[in-house]
């Protein structure tokens, strides 16, 4: 009960799209994967919180982050004082498919496992 339908996406896909950045500023996360697996590899497809009404193209370039850890501080006086280490780059996501609250990209190159919930930004 309450399920709806709707007509099917007959939209063409796009044989032919030059690589391009993301406007800078652009940032967002990795939601979704296929095939649901808990560790993202080169030409794994994942899905971006980012659509058409962020300004996402086809063709489009991400880079993935990974968010730095927090360690103890070594350096402080203070005890259970910490650090947030800088981000860590993990890859590159090209967009091919946009919609308008959602994105779809493929990892063009992994530099180390990517995760759910991972972020995206401009290169």
């Amino acid at each position: 009960m309450g399920d709806r339908l709707l007509p099917a996406d007959r939209s063409e896909p796009a044989a032919y799209f030059q690589p391009h950045a993301t406007p800078p500023g652009t940032e967002g996360h990795i939601i979704s994967v296929l095939d649901g697996v808990t560790q993202i590899g080169q030409f794994s497809v994942v899905a971006l919180d980012l659509g058409e009404r962020d300004g996402i193209e086809i063709g489009h370039v991400m880079r993935v982050f990974q968010k730095g850890i927090v360690i103890r501080d070594e350096v402080s006086n203070k005890y259970g004082d910490t650090v947030r280490l800088p981000d860590e780059d993990a890859g590159l996501v090209m967009i091919f498919r946009t919609y308008e609250k959602i994105s779809f990209g493929l990892v063009m190159k992994a530099t180390r496992a990517i995760h759910i919930n991972d972020f995206v930004r401009s290169p």
